[in-house]
């Protein structure tokens, strides 16, 4: 039967509910007219005089409310009038301008009350940074919205009435109607109530919810058959009937010729984005309403390179391979089309669908001219030369078909989409309790005592129904987007009022989005959020066809941050991975339809309908761990959105908070006005997240101790044999610092790198593992651009090195040569000079710059050259001992390269030697006779390299010169081009051959080559170079059919390289990949395909000729938990050996020994969240105010997740100039999620200091955006307090933070600082490297105000009191130690003290302002009436007790050769009170020792940490007590 149109009978409860108003309206009238004719007289309003000049009159008045005094009438009728005209009116009225002795005439809110019990004040003073308001009523509004307990409006002089009214005199919420026999009542919001109190009946915010609380069981259905939009089968006009739907995918391509393919991620997703919205709107066009409604259009390749999708979301575009900007002939494009169709009768079967889809999708993309019109008129610039060749369609497509049961009201044809299927029962069981309403009463006595279910007796249906839910809501609730109840995150989004949500850009990129999110989270079965929602956009045209702005509404495990979900488009797919559930809608610019896409982790799902609609509902349910979405048109009902999606196991009953994304699209400038109503869900768990908000861009933040648990490392990877044998494990993240000098044997797996640290690194497994090379053997100079790579000789064991600087006159420079692969070293002499060293070492008249040994195993040849000549040594035993070349040409020219080619055997080796201005060749041995093969001219040579292919049959040579003109506009130096010789030529021919060389259109300064296979070359920038260029790698390929190199781009650092192609590495991600050029690069002497070169920060290795890069200094140790391995920031690494980070101290939570965090130079800081084990780069987001920091300088621990934290903008601290007073941009910061994220603590203040940062005459009060060095925290003074010690100004505190962390960051950040120097010396310039508490005392030291060092009579250990809140110096006599000059001051600079378990007291001092040998480990065993010096130690920086022993940890001067230097130092230890010291020289490091820390979890085990070194962990050194 068609009723479609009809008006259905008013049905038995609206006849008998219009009966009971008529009946009630008359009585109330009959009561109002009754009291009029008394002629009570009472103040009234009076309606007539307006609003603005309303007051109120004593009269007879029977439409207004009475008041029994003026004043009453006034505060209540007249609440909030801003003229103030009826208070005025009063005999005395009160001031509008309170005196200051009494209440503010403004309010805010008491954050120092319990939220539930909090309300709205005017006391004074007002506190700091407090938000205000103009009366009770606004601040209650805005600080205290969703208050449930209303204490806030209670307060309020005149109560708002609990029951409003509106024009259509309708209450705000919902009650049973009680007055109607109970099987034909139902639910009513229609005012004047029908009982007299309020709280006489449970309310409700819905009329479903009414309905299926106060109705449940109802077996008339008089209820939920009154709602607006029924769904439920057997009320009136509602029919079951059944749906067929039918999907096909269609396989196509598509012949493209002369389209350019871009190179840049971002222009390649908008090309592939451009091709599918062209095509779809073409497809959509042609299918007639028998194919169906186009779902999708895939691109999945183009030009035989795969487009790149997310593995969670099959159609979610990433990227697509393509190494550079190219333009293909013809570019073969294959994508997908999704079409579904839907028919309830004659729907016919697969085939008559397949012929159906065929023929519309073949319709539309027949015609190859529109095609390439449509194609050129998309607005994408690479498409706009492309020209359609042809388009073939896969007429075998996969068909599947599925049919479903739905309910629905009656209609002659269903809708597109169908009406939603409900199951063919309710959910598994009525609701288990009563349902909590705003307020519940008992039933009244009409109610029947028993009801009929009405759940059936048959196996009940896991799903529930498909339209609105009927089990009540527990505390319903409707949400605004800036209420307290929410938190919200955007870029390009704003907030302007409660309801709307503005994409603010006008710029055609797709980088806008916001977030808002539920600030608690929800955990009943069933949770259910419906989204309303309007779209206003801008009028593009019909030429701009792009998806607009989309909305996205999802679930999220609880403890969800907005700021973790504003991932970019491009990396959509990452927001999706953190939601538990999700549901999309979009619409397209010029096409009449509404795409939907839903989806878990495991599903996704899309559908759409043929009408393009801005005002929409949407709503998300998580019922019986089902996901279920739903959509409804304006006036509709709710239809679902394909299947129900359940969800994995591990998601089964997790808390999750709801929250919806405003996604911008390309061209697109939208404004979003969204409201959201929580249907069902339960009570908000009590996990406080956020406090109120008091205005769209600001947010209050609880503070809320804790973290996210993550799953455990993962085990190693990497065979750890070959550094098994030593005694100490490397730790840290791996490189963090300059390297240079990569050296790679031509025998075997040994290889080398240098640091700028003085550290030469060895590997014997080709660079898997490393381990450093000790100090007391060997070191590495800090000057790269001339420090050289080892070299290697004719014998597999023997290596020679020289690290020096390029000043040979002033700095002495001795060589090196090892017999054991590098584990042990010893002097030669190259140059043949007669100095010597104070060792008595031969030092070097030239600086060497190359070895050039020889491939013939034991043949004992090696050639050097050297900076700044010509100049070539030679040796014949390996390096042992070495005669200079004479040779017969100009030898001023510097040398650029030497090629050494053994191919024809030790009767005929050559020597192809280039100088900047030639090419030189001779037979070895004959010298004397070397001709010119080339001569440079105009232009200068800058590198030369050549090589021979295996059969000895082609030779190549290769330079490049310093033409300028191959870089103009890019670089400035240091740049040339590529020109190479390559042709098939023998021994004999080569040797009066006329060399011609072809100069090629390739860049660059470098040239490398393996010295046996002459087709291939590696070409790099020079150091100076810029990031964007320097860290280039081409490779030259030469090409028999061509006779020539082609050179190919194969790696670049910035932009960052493709990760499939280059290994991440912590630094690189977490910190930034923004290096210069190499320092030095090096070509595996005779293996082409390995190479590798380093810079400052990377070293990155090619073991298969360039097409995969290596960062062999780090392991990866979270590559099990994260997808297929996948290198990502904020994840955990595992050290290589490869250490040269410079971490000041390591410090484990006593809370939490498994969190350990290191102070670590320019890279922030490092935690381990497992004792040590492995590290990650943290310090939060760069939204955290910490982020920016270049060291974070010490830690100290309020609870298992709470850390102190304070740092600069300055590192090495206490090292060179950074030990001088430097004012810094630095801070004190705090976090409460273990290093996750971190706040500043206290008030910044106000600063007339200048932006450099560097001034240090700023008063002290300005603020505490400065260096600060020391840290700690004391729970039981003060209320808790927290002490500083900052680089120029002393020792400042905040007290009271014990309650002030269990409240908000806000409330912590109001807070000020209190400088306590009283007693403190009298300069002003304060340094303050260490505050400890030993002994139930508290400590600080005060070091020399370097570099004026004016202040020697103040330096020293202070004691705090408390009382007085003053220091005292606890420094007496400073006794000079016989062996220390009388001309030498002492404690210039300390840098640590200690005050062991009996009370002495230790300190450092290390040497410096002229104080030669003065400095070391002093001791005061009478509280600092005296000290004397027991230990000399030059550069000690750090002392520490820990129970009878004391650990003095600094740096050892060593020379470059091993030899011990000036003064005394390294890892000292004592175990008898310092009467005698030990070192431990087990560990490599010595020369740049920085702490010692004992591990926390084994106490026979100790962290040591390094200058440059990172950290070692290792056994505790034995103890060693000498008896008296």
């Amino acid at each position: 039967v068609d009723i479609t149109g009809a008006d259905a009978p008013p049905t038995s409860f609206e006849k008998a509910r219009e009966e009971y108003y008529k009946r009630i309206t008359l009585s109330n009238n009959n009561e109002r007219k009754l009291s009029c004719t008394t002629g009570a007289v009472a103040w009234h309003p009076d309606y007539a005089a307006g609003w603005t000049s309303g007051y109120c009159r004593h009269t007879v008045d029977c439409d207004s409310p009475s008041y029994s005094t003026e004043l009453a009438c006034c505060k209540s009728a007249y609440a909030g009038q801003v003229s103030g005209y009826c208070i005025s009116m009063l005999p005395s009225p009160p001031t509008t301008s309170p005196t200051e002795t009494g209440g503010l005439n403004i309010y805010y809110a008491d954050y120092d009350t319990a939220w539930d019990q909090a309300y709205c004040i005017n006391t004074r003073p007002l506190p700091s940074g407090r938000p205000t308001y103009s009366s009770m009523l606004a601040c209650c509004k805005a600080d205290y919205r969703g208050q449930i307990s209303g204490k806030c409006i209670s307060m309020l002089p005149s109560p708002p009435t609990l029951s409003p009214t509106n024009s259509e005199h309708e209450a705000e919420f919902w009650y049973p109607v009680y007055e109607i026999p109970w099987d034909q009542s139902g639910c009513s919001n229609k005012l004047p109530l029908p009982y007299k109190n309020i709280n006489d009946r449970p309310r409700y915010s819905t009329q479903e919810s009414c309905c299926a609380s106060a109705y449940s069981g109802q077996v008339s259905m008089t209820c939920v058959c009154d709602l607006p939009s029924p769904t439920t089968l057997g009320c009136p006009g509602i029919i079951e009937y059944t749906v067929t739907t039918t999907t096909a995918t269609i396989s196509s391509t598509l012949s493209l010729g002369d389209i350019t393919i871009p190179s840049d991620p971002t222009e390649k997703t908008a090309l592939v984005e451009s091709l599918e919205s062209t095509i779809m709107a073409i497809v959509m066009a042609s299918l007639g309403a028998d194919a169906g409604t186009l779902l999708e259009i895939i691109i999945l390749s183009i030009g035989g390179q795969p487009v790149r999708r997310g593995l969670l979301l099959r159609r979610r575009l990433n990227d697509f391979h393509t190494q550079t900007r190219q333009t293909s002939r013809s570019n073969t494009i294959a994508f997908q089309m999704i079409v579904k169709h839907e028919c309830s009768k004659n729907c016919g079967n697969s085939n008559t669908v397949r012929d159906a889809v065929y023929a519309g999708v073949s319709k539309g993309l027949s015609d190859t001219s529109a095609v390439q019109h449509a194609l050129q008129r998309s607005g994408n610039v690479h498409l706009q030369t492309g020209t359609v060749q042809g388009v073939w369609v896969d007429q075998d497509m996969d068909i599947k078909r599925k049919t479903k049961t739905t309910v629905g009201p009656l209609r002659t044809s269903p809708p597109t989409p169908p009406p939603t299927q409900p199951p063919t029962q309710p959910p598994t069981a009525p609701p288990t309790s009563s349902p909590t309403a705003i307020s519940s009463t008992n039933e009244p006595s009409q109610q029947p005592s028993s009801q009929v279910s009405l759940y059936p007796s048959s196996p009940p249906s896991y799903e529930p129904s498909f339209g609105p839910s009927y089990e009540p809501s527990s505390v319903p609730s409707t949400f605004d987007v800036i209420s307290d109840e929410w938190m919200f995150d955007g870029n390009g989004v704003s907030f302007p009022s409660e309801t709307e949500v503005v994409l603010q850009s006008e710029s055609n990129g797709n980088s806008q989005f916001g977030v808002a999110i539920t600030k608690h989270a929800f955990n009943e079965n069933d949770v259910d959020f419906q989204v309303d929602y309007i779209q206003t956009s801008s009028d593009y045209g019909s030429e701009d066809n792009w998806y607009e702005s989309q909305l996205y509404i999802f679930f999220a495990e609880e403890g969800t941050y907005p700021e973790t979900l504003l991932q970019t488009d491009n990396d959509i797919g990452k927001f999706l991975n953190l939601t538990v559930g999700y549901l999309k809608s979009k619409v397209f610019t010029t096409l009449d339809h509404t795409w939907f896409s839903c989806g878990t982790a495991e599903i996704s799902q899309s559908s759409s309908i043929s009408t393009k609609h801005l005002e929409l509902g949407l709503r998300i349910r998580r019922f019986n761990n089902t996901i279920y979405t739903y959509y409804k048109v304006p006036d509709g009902e709710w239809e679902d959105i394909e299947e129900p999606m359940p969800l994995a196991q591990s998601m089964h009953d997790v808390p999750v908070q709801f929250g919806f994304r405003v996604k911008k699209e390309y061209n697109a400038h939208h404004n979003f006005s969204v409201r959201t109503t929580k249907i069902a869900g339960g009570p908000p768990l009590p996990i406080p997240t956020k406090a109120p908000t008091t205005s769209p861009t600001e947010t209050r933040t609880w503070i809320v101790p804790g973290t996210v648990s993550r799953d455990p490392v993962c085990p190693t990877t990497l065979d750890r044999s070959s550094v098994s044998s030593y005694s100490y494990e490397v730790r840290g993240i791996g490189g963090g610092g300059a390297m240079s000098g990569l050296s790679i044997s031509p025998w075997n797996s040994l290889w080398f790198v240098g640091t700028d640290m003085g550290t030469l690194f060895r590997s014997t497994d080709a660079g898997k593992l490393w381990y450093p090379v000790s100090h007391y053997e060997a070191k590495y100079h800090s000057r790269l651009i001339v420090s050289i790579p080892v070299g290697y000789t004719s014998n597999s064991s023997i290596v020679l090195h020289a690290s020096c600087h390029e000043n040979v006159a002033d700095r002495n420079c001795v060589a090196q040569r090892s017999l054991d692969s590098g584990v042990t070293w010893s002097p030669i002499n190259i140059t043949g000079g007669t100095r010597q060293d104070s060792e008595g070492n031969p030092v070097l008249d030239e600086i060497p710059m190359s070895w050039y040994g020889s491939l013939t195993q034991n043949s004992g040849i090696i050639y050097c050259t050297v900076f700044g000549s010509g100049n070539i040594y030679k040796s014949s035993d390996d390096g042992l001992n070495w005669t200079r070349l004479s040779l017969p040409f100009n030898s001023t020219n510097p040398a650029v390269g030497l090629y050494f080619d053994e191919s024809a055997g030790s009767a005929a080796r050559y020597i192809y030697f280039a100088t900047s201005r030639a090419i030189y060749m001779w037979k070895e041995g004959f010298e004397g006779d070397a001709r010119e093969v080339y001569v440079s001219d105009p232009n200068l040579l800058q590198s030369f390299a050549g090589a021979r292919t295996e059969d000895s049959t082609v030779l190549m040579l290769s330079f490049v010169d310093n033409n300028a003109t191959a870089c103009e506009g890019d670089v400035d130096v240091t740049c040339g081009y590529v020109h190479t010789f390559h042709q098939t030529i023998d021994i004999a021919t080569a040797e009066n051959f006329n060399f011609s060389f072809t100069k090629t259109p390739q860049r660059g300064f470098r040239v490398e080559s393996s010295r046996t296979d002459s087709d291939r070359l590696y070409i790099t920038g020079a150091r100076g170079w810029p990031s964007s260029t320097g860290t280039k790698v081409w490779v030259g390929l030469y090409e028999n059919d061509q006779s020539s190199f082609v050179f190919t781009l194969k790696f670049q650092q910035y932009p960052l390289w493709d990760s499939d192609k280059l290994e991440y590495s912590a630094v690189g991600i977490d910190v930034g990949y923004w290096d210069g050029g190499y320092y030095t690069y090096a070509v595996k002497p005779n293996d082409s395909l390995v190479a590798g070169g380093s810079g400052n920060f990377f070293l990155h290795v090619t073991r298969n000729g360039g097409d995969n890069w290596q960062s062999p200094f780090t392991e990866y140790a979270d590559g099990c938990n994260t997808n297929n391995g996948e290198r990502v920031g904020g994840r955990r690494w595992r050290s290589t050996g490869l250490e040269m980070t410079s971490v000041r101290w390591l410090k484990f939570n006593p809370y939490h020994t498994d969190y350990a965090y290191a102070s670590v130079a320019d890279i922030r800081m490092l935690r381990s969240d497992d004792g040590g084990n492995t590290f990650e780069i943290t310090g939060g987001d760069n939204t955290d105010p910490l982020f920016n920091l270049n060291t974070v300088y010490d830690y100290d621990f309020a609870g298992v997740h709470t850390v102190f934290a304070v740092g600069g903008n300055f590192h090495d601290w206490p090292h060179g100039w950074y030990k001088n007073l430097r004012r810094g941009a630095g801070g004190v910061f705090v976090s409460f999620n273990s290093g996750d994220n971190w706040h500043r603590v206290g008030q910044l203040g106000s600063s007339n200091c200048d932006d450099s940062f560097l001034n240090v005459d700023c008063a002290l009060g300005d603020d505490m955006v400065r260096q600060i060095l020391a840290v700690h925290w004391d729970e039981n003074v003060g209320g808790g307090t927290l002490y500083v010690g900052t680089q120029s100004a002393g020792v400042a505190r905040i007290e009271g933070l014990n309650d002030i962390m269990a409240t908000t960051i806000e409330q912590m950040q109001d807070l000020q600082w209190e400088w306590i120097n009283d007693g403190l010396g009298t300069e002003i310039e304060r340094i303050i490297p260490e505050i400890k508490e030993r002994n139930g005392a508290l400590y600080c030291l005060l070091t020399g105000n370097a570099p004026h060092f004016n202040n020697n009579q103040y330096v020293g250990i202070y004691l705090f009191d408390h009382s007085s809140s003053s220091w005292s110096l606890k420094k007496g006599t400073v006794n000079h130690h016989p062996s220390i000059g009388a001309e030498f001051g002492l404690w210039a600079y300390p840098t640590s003290f200690d005050v062991d378990q009996y009370g002495n007291l230790w300190l450092a001092d290390i040497e410096t302002n002229w104080n030669y040998l003065a400095s070391g480990i002093w001791k005061s065993t009478d509280n600092g009436e005296t000290f004397n010096r027991i230990q000399q130690f030059t550069h000690p920086y750090q002392i520490t007790c820990v129970g009878d022993r004391i650990y003095a940890s600094g740096a050892r001067s060593i020379s470059h050769i091993g030899n011990a230097g000036w003064g005394d130092g390294g890892a000292m230890y004592s175990d008898d009170g310092g009467a005698s010291w030990q070192k431990n020289e087990v560990i490599p490091l010595l020369s740049n020792l920085n702490s010692v820390v004992v591990d926390p979890a084994d106490d026979t085990k100790v962290f040591y940490t390094f200058f440059g070194g990172g950290m070692m962990w290792g056994p505790r050194p034995p103890i060693v007590i000498t008896r008296k």
